[in-house]
């Protein structure tokens, strides 16, 4: 018999071959699939990313814009840059002229394009001019006239050109705090509108141009003459009668909003048997008559670090004002010297007079 001898198959090494090269390409596929996830989720982050950035300009868009409409009703809109992405605002009248209408904000950021909508109204430099009245109660005790005679804007100016400026000569700080009352009064009155009187005190309520005290006027010659008409600085400080004697001049509740706005240059040290109670008693009557009370410390005895800081100035006045309706803060400010104290009657002019726009939900598109 002849045996022939078959070949030889090592079907184990095939097997084992096969099971090496099935597993390299299942690896290769999920490593694959893995690089394909990461590049994937690379994109939807870049994405992400874009669109995060294009709406965020959108929406400062829209904000500029209603910033611009505060004080241009003929504002029609723009383009801008925000970071790495464009907006361009645009706006929409109802109708020609119109002061209500819509806003839109579209934000760009590569591909990425996204979108705001928001209605508004009542756009321009209109205000609203509520009918106000307001006492001046300003401290006329020694220490006003620390720093000597000259002239109101601390400019050294002789008496002649001083006067020749439209500015005040006396008793200083004093004729300071007379000029930028009478500053507010010429920026602020509307005689259709607004009523301000004076009441000045120093160990007590002091007479005005031969009266016990200034009452309403909307009058602005009237008032501003009163402030001119202040005796020289003399006396203490008993802040407590003068908060009083405003309130019970005003007139009863008659839709007006009512104000004191107190200024003096330090804490009482008279009128109170112990500390300063009896004049936070006289602020707290006054609030709980619906008169706003705002006060002004003005020179070196509120400011930190002076050789004449007195650390009860500035907690005190605080204490004493009304709080502000939309911060919930203190209507208390501090200014240590005249350019400072022109700016805060301007601020608290802008706390009385308030703008006249309001906007619209935000629809994003």
């Amino acid at each position: 018999m002849n045996h022939m001898k078959k070949p030889s198959y090592n079907q184990d090494g095939n097997i084992t071959l096969t099971v090496v090269f099935l597993t390299s390409m299942a690896m290769l596929i999920l490593a694959f699939g893995d690089h394909t996830r990461v590049f994937q989720a690379a994109v939807a982050a870049r994405a992400g990313k874009t669109t995060e950035q294009a709406f965020y300009a959108a929406q400062s868009c829209v904000e500029e814009g209603y910033l611009q409409l505060r004080t241009d009703a003929t504002y029609h809109g723009g383009s801008f840059a925000v970071g790495d992405a464009t907006c361009t605002a645009t706006v929409t009248p109802n109708s020609p002229g119109s002061t209500d209408g819509t806003l839109t904000g579209a934000g760009t950021s590569g591909t990425t394009l996204r979108g705001i909508m928001s209605g508004y109204s009542g756009a321009g430099p209109e205000t609203v001019h509520h009918k106000t009245q307001i006492f001046h109660v300003i401290d006329r005790s020694g220490s006003m006239a620390d720093d000597h005679v000259g002239c109101s804007d601390y400019s050294g100016k002789n008496q002649i050109d001083c006067l020749a400026a439209g500015l005040l000569w006396g008793d200083r700080p004093f004729v300071s705090i007379q000029k930028a009352a009478i500053d507010f009064n010429s920026n602020f009155m509307n005689s259709s509108y607004d009523q301000i009187g004076l009441v000045t005190f120093s160990s007590d309520v002091f007479p005005v141009n031969g009266q016990s005290y200034q009452p309403l006027t909307d009058n602005e010659l009237v008032i501003n003459h009163a402030l001119q008409a202040i005796a020289p600085p003399d006396g203490t400080t008993h802040i407590a009668s003068a908060i009083t004697f405003a309130k019970d001049h005003f007139p009863a509740a008659n839709g007006s909003n009512q104000y004191e706005i107190l200024l003096t240059d330090g804490v009482p040290n008279d009128g109170c048997l112990t500390g300063f109670q009896c004049t936070i008693d006289a602020t707290s009557q006054a609030k709980s008559q619906g008169i706003h009370i705002i006060t002004i410390g003005f020179g070196n005895v509120f400011v930190e670090g002076n050789a004449h800081y007195n650390p009860n100035s500035k907690p005190l006045l605080e204490t004493l004002a009304s709080k502000d309706p939309t911060t919930g803060q203190p209507l208390s400010f501090i200014a240590p010297d005249n350019t400072a104290l022109q700016q805060i009657y301007q601020h608290i002019e802008d706390i009385i007079t308030t703008y006249n726009l309001h906007q619209g939900s935000w629809n994003e598109q």
